[in-house]
């Protein structure tokens, strides 16, 4: 998986150089999605992925300090395919892959969980959006829909003693970001993308767990650079 990983982003980043001399953000000069179908490639900054419980006191006989969650930032990259609706509306779909690590530390006395728990996430994304041109001169459009993500976790450290904890491979929610090119500086310039993600549970344990009090689940925000290749 790492190898597949690697080669991804190196690939992305051999091809961007002859992405961005043959990019086309916005063919249509007058901002619309015309009638041909938009191949575009991403990449960026990505923030999220698990979502901790930071409530504690439902966790019966827990350490109110018991346990907490740090993340690092990762990556996302992949490419979006839009099929045009009308001259504001298209659908889009793509495949895409985002990372991020993930730190669980326990210190409870009371339930005698102690030590840190590492996790790397690696997702695997498929949106299935909407997008609707907001400004219709400048090609400013909103996104949103579906996220479904395949959830891969590696590099899996346990120091001391730790709760045993549930993996769902399998999450999804709600996306909403918007595309802003800047094809009006210069036809060949990348546009900026931003996106949110809100969605289901991925990590469940003693301390996150399934009840809707404890607001677990996943959630992201990607910002990047995306360029029109078709």
């Amino acid at each position: 998986m790492r190898n597949f990983i690697k080669l991804s982003l190196i690939s992305f980043i051999f091809f961007l150089p002859p992405i961005m001399t043959g990019a086309h953000p916005n063919d249509v000069t007058d901002g619309s999605f015309g009638n041909k179908l938009q191949v575009r490639v991403h990449g960026g900054f990505h923030h999220g992925g698990i979502v901790e419980n930071t409530d504690l006191s439902l966790i019966d006989h827990a350490d109110p300090d018991g346990f907490t969650g740090a993340t690092r930032p990762g990556i996302n990259a992949g490419f979006r395919v839009a099929y045009p609706v009308n001259e504001r509306i298209s659908a889009e779909t793509g495949l895409g892959i985002a990372s991020s690590r993930h730190t669980f530390t326990y210190n409870d006395n009371n339930l005698h969980f102690f030590g840190e728990r590492r996790i790397n996430l690696i997702q695997l994304q498929c949106p299935l959006t909407i997008n609707i041109i907001l400004v219709k001169n400048l090609g400013i459009s909103l996104n949103t829909g579906m996220l479904i993500n395949y959830n891969y976790r590696y590099g899996l450290i346990y120091t001391d003693t730790q709760p045993d904890f549930e993996w769902r491979a399998f999450s999804a929610g709600m996306q909403i970001g918007t595309y802003i090119p800047l094809s009006f500086i210069h036809k060949k310039m990348p546009g900026i993308y931003a996106e949110f993600y809100r969605g289901s549970q991925i990590y469940e344990d003693i301390y996150n767990p399934s009840i809707k009090e404890a607001s677990c689940g996943s959630s992201s925000l990607k910002v990047g650079l995306y360029f029109r290749i078709k």
